[in-house]
């Protein structure tokens, strides 16, 4: 059996607050004043996740290679950084796709796809994935 220290369900307990919190107010009624200020020393892609299944983000750099930068679940809220040797490369994109299996009728090529940024240190991009993929919002927070 697993056991969580105090400070680790801290954290925890702080995290599912943050989620709930950005969560209930809905994308309308989140604002970059209610997220916190990017780190000053890399670049982060927070996802708010609203959609029926959990989403997976990639990240294209500039050379075309691409990067799975993690997943998400449904009703989650997790921030991911960039890799500064990543960034250092110049303009990236980012793909935000729904993680279903090959065979669910959620399974489509839909998903949300920024052009190439080239962000600095300091700066973030929120997505708010909606429950239609249509519906998503990108925004660029900048330090």
């Amino acid at each position: 059996m697993m056991m969580m220290t105090t400070t680790t369900m801290k954290k925890s307990m702080t995290r599912v607050a943050l989620a709930t919190a950005m969560l209930t107010t809905g994308a309308t009624g989140a604002t970059a004043d209610a997220n916190p200020a990017p780190a000053t020393t890399s670049v982060e892609v927070r996802v708010i996740n609203n959609y029926v299944a959990p989403v997976r983000v990639f990240l294209r750099d500039a050379t075309g290679r691409a990067h799975d930068m993690g997943w998400v679940g449904r009703s989650d809220v997790r921030i991911l950084q960039v890799a500064q040797a990543i960034a250092d490369l110049g303009a990236f994109q980012i793909n935000v796709v729904p993680d279903v299996p090959i065979w669910s009728s959620l399974n489509s090529d839909e998903g949300i796809r920024t052009n190439g940024l080239t962000l600095a240190p300091g700066e973030a991009l929120n997505f708010w994935v909606e429950t239609n993929l249509a519906d998503s919002k990108v925004e660029l927070v900048k330090a």
